[in-house]
């Protein structure tokens, strides 16, 4: 009877215990969260945040510069160079839970080997026969093959944090129309094929995006004007002209690309 009576006690504290926990409100969604490779975390831009280590993050990154803009109460960084959607799987979006009220997403260029096209094609005078060849397009069957990889990442934040604004944060241009400006980007002749293969990527981000219910800055992908070649730059050449890493956003990219991001973010 003894046993009985204290199993019965038991299962009441318990019953008790879960009925609490079931009536315990949803946390309030207080939280931005910034994952991405390093076309967001700031590789070379001061400051150097030392903790991230390998990962290259800045003070001056995408993050810390749209964080502000947007309502939040902290920011949880965890952009790292290198990156791809299995890192975002792997462990990226493990930041992401119900206290998270926005996402934003940048990811795609290191599943493409976004490096070695870059440094492949700018000191040749061509190089689209290396990815044009026996009736295939190399890069975009690699861009193709990132696009469930995408919507996996996607779908895997949804479930995270269902309460999130997503954001997917596309690459802003890296080179302009006409003339190249060597040795920081290729030739002339090589530029219409990079410029359709990048368009394709970004446009695969949108398509993505949209279709699993997330938002696109379309004006970060139509930020014409501040490629490589340009006076006002927003990404540095193969020869950096300010602290930034070759082919990467540099202070002034992050400080012009945040409003475009938060805009996207503050619609209703």
């Amino acid at each position: 009877m003894m046993r009985r009576t204290g199993a019965l006690a038991l299962a009441v504290v318990l019953a008790g215990i879960i009925l609490l926990s079931a009536c315990e409100p949803a946390p309030t969604p207080d939280t931005y969260v910034s994952i991405g490779d390093s076309m967001v975390a700031g590789p070379g831009v001061p400051e150097q945040i030392v903790e991230a280590g390998a990962c290259l993050r800045s003070t001056q990154n995408l993050g810390h510069k749209v964080e502000p803009l947007i309502g939040v109460s902290r920011l949880v960084d965890v952009s790292c160079s290198g990156a791809t959607t299995r890192d975002l799987l792997d462990t990226q979006l493990a930041a992401v839970d119900a206290r998270t009220k926005v996402l934003t997403i940048t990811i795609g260029y290191n599943d493409i080997d976004y490096s070695g096209i870059v440094t492949t094609c700018t000191p040749v005078n061509t190089c689209t026969a290396g990815f044009v060849h026996d009736g295939r397009d190399v890069i975009s069957e690699r861009i193709a093959a990132y696009a469930p990889k995408l919507d996996a990442v996607l779908v895997e934040a949804k479930r995270r944090a269902p309460q999130a604004v997503i954001v997917v944060v596309p690459y802003v241009p890296l080179f302009a129309t006409g003339a190249g400006c060597l040795p920081s980007s290729p030739l002339p002749w090589d530029l219409p094929y990079l410029q359709a293969k990048f368009a394709e990527l970004n446009a695969t981000m949108k398509a993505r995006a949209l279709a699993n219910g997330a938002r696109y800055v379309d004006a970060v992908a139509n930020a014409t004007g501040h490629d490589i070649c340009s006076a006002d730059r927003w990404i540095e050449g193969i020869i950096p002209t300010s602290v930034a890493a070759p082919y990467h956003p540099n202070a002034a990219g992050f400080a012009g690309m945040a409003p475009l991001v938060a805009a996207t973010i503050n619609q209703p």
